[in-house]
């Protein structure tokens, strides 16, 4: 009987690795209404990126001869009837110290599956190559296309272009936007931060009715000075129009049609948000230069590539990384030698339409 390795190697010229602007369902079966809630999971093609339910994913085999799926298993916790409940301190449904929304809990496991043999391997697991490990964790660290399309759903109105958008006179105050690690400038807030597009201040959102959210700093710096336009961070991707953009004197979410423009003013690349985490493999494999950045409250810690291995601080713990490829702007490819391949692997560029194959500049 043929591995399960052996197999998962011979196919892995069908794994993708995600680009960023791949829609990728991994909470309901393209066909039928299996969720990962059901009793035999969900299938995620790692070619495709659509996903299917034990009764449909040989279906999709056999019409597209992809044999690697990502298998994703939701299993109720058991919770037990005499535990003691909570008393809320909040008030507030389904946070913490809040009231319980008594929502059943899943544990969620995950496996590598080949078809047509249902031939299993774990995940996690070091021994998985290098390839599929990466698809699967871009694949589990991305939004579902399902709850992408939800939200577009809800906010059926579409946005409209920001009368200050295009006018926008920005100050040159020396500030350059980091690409992690951000904090409030006004309070200890790691968390729904708002960039002003004017002066470049980082400062939190406005405070939820039961507390959470941000302390006001934000819209209390418009007040003191009028600058009207800010993005939330953590909502700027490829798309640029899906970013959080908030115009305070129209009080509505807005579009910037110069939002690129108005982001590399203080050092945030938005060519570099469209560069495929692709060519993070490609340059492991291929011995390129890489250098790994990690921000915390105070300090940012370079790592550089030594012969293809990772060399840090020691007792360092990364908190986050961030990943850029020092790559040239034309790479002979057909004399490149590759290293750290497996048996059965193989290096597939992107077609044009799924995105150029370009590094990180």
């Amino acid at each position: 009987m043929v591995d399960a390795m052996e197999m998962l190697r011979a196919n892995l010229s069908r794994v993708r690795i995600p680009e960023p602007t791949n829609r990728i369902f991994k909470e309901d079966c393209c066909v039928s209404f299996d969720t990962p809630k059901s009793e035999g999971g969900l299938f995620v093609d790692m070619n495709s990126f659509l996903a299917f339910g034990r009764d449909y994913v040989m279906w999709n085999y056999e019409k597209t001869g992809n044999s690697v799926y990502l298998h994703i298993k939701q299993i109720k916790k058991v919770v037990s009837e005499d535990r003691p409940s909570k008393k809320p301190t909040r008030l507030a449904i389904g946070v913490e110290g809040g009231f319980d929304n008594n929502e059943p809990q899943y544990e969620e496991s995950h496996s590598i599956v080949i078809l047509p043999n249902y031939a299993t391997l774990p995940f996690p697991s070091v021994e998985l190559p290098e390839k599929v490990r990466l698809a699967v964790d871009a694949i589990l660290m991305a939004e579902g296309a399902e709850r992408k399309e939800q939200v577009a759903a809800w906010v059926a109105e579409k946005k409209q272009v920001s009368a200050y958008a295009v006018n926008l006179q920005q100050i040159d105050s020396g500030v350059v936007v980091p690409p992690s690690g951000w904090k409030c400038a006004k309070c200890d807030k790691t968390e729904n931060l708002w960039l002003n597009l004017i002066d470049g201040m980082i400062l939190c959102g406005r405070r939820n009715w039961d507390g959470s959210g941000g302390n006001n700093h934000a819209v209390e710096h418009y007040n003191e000075t009028g600058y009207p336009l800010a993005v939330k961070l953590g909502t700027i991707t490829a798309d640029l129009e899906a970013a959080d953009v908030y115009s305070y004197p129209e009080d509505d979410s807005v579009l910037d049609p110069l939002l690129a423009q108005h982001l590399a003013f203080f050092g945030i690349d938005f060519s570099a948000l469209q560069k495929s985490i692709w060519f993070v493999a490609f340059s492991v494999l291929c011995g390129l230069p890489y250098v790994l950045v990690q921000f915390d409250e105070k300090n940012m810690h370079v790592v550089n590539s030594t012969e293809g291995k990772f060399v840090m601080e020691e007792g360092w713990v990364p908190k986050k990384l961030d990943v850029y490829v020092d790559v040239p702007d034309i790479i002979d490819i057909i004399h490149l030698h590759c290293k750290g391949l497996e048996l059965g692997e193989e290096l597939l560029l992107e077609s044009a339409s799924d995105g150029e194959v370009t590094g990180y500049s």
